[in-house]
């Protein structure tokens, strides 16, 4: 979700034949919902964001594996019934993932003492992730414009994308301050 910028219900009504792994694209033409009475479905993205987005080599290499794994069903991600997931498993997944690297670094900074392994990471959701994919593509590339991050978001409209993603971080201010650094 990282890598992808994908909301949680698109991820989790992803097919296979959404993915094409020549042109590295993934095809977000649909989101799992769930209504009232708690009976999940399929319908259009949130403000019928139909887009494509594209994933590098390495994003690839792990689908193709993947599939080969999970080869049984046409959804990325089914349930042991082969239905869609309920929309708070990436939640799940997540905290797992987390709780495990705590684990991890918590062993190895008792083993060490090395700061470096004093924290893994904070708690995160799905949807924060969402927001570490805007924020790496705004500060890892400066060419990046807000109205193509809007686009992959598959945001409605640019402000959205502005007010939510657009943070002045410590790197930022720096870039300020020495663009006006100059002598008279």
């Amino acid at each position: 979700m990282a890598y992808a910028g994908m909301r949680k219900g698109e991820l989790l009504a992803l097919e296979w034949s959404d993915i094409n792994f020549d042109n590295h694209t993934i095809d977000i033409n649909k989101t799992v919902v769930t209504d009232e009475n708690g009976k999940q479905s399929i319908q259009s993205p949130k403000w019928n964001s139909f887009r494509t987005i594209s994933f590098n080599s390495l994003i690839n290499k792990y689908l193709i594996d993947y599939k080969v794994y999970q080869s049984n069903s046409t959804l990325l991600f089914p349930n042991k019934s082969g239905s869609w997931r309920n929309l708070g498993k990436p939640n799940i997944w997540l905290k797992s993932i987390i709780n495990q690297g705590t684990v991890d670094f918590q062993t190895i900074y008792k083993m060490t003492g090395n700061d470096y392994y004093k924290c893994f990471v904070h708690q995160i959701t799905p949807h924060g992730l969402r927001h570490t994919h805007a924020t790496w593509l705004f500060e890892k590339n400066s060419r990046i414009t807000p109205k193509s991050v809007q686009k992959r978001l598959g945001h409605q409209n640019i402000g959205a994308t502005l007010d939510i993603y657009t943070h002045v971080t410590s790197d930022q201010d720096e870039i300020l301050n020495n663009t006006l650094d100059f002598d008279f």
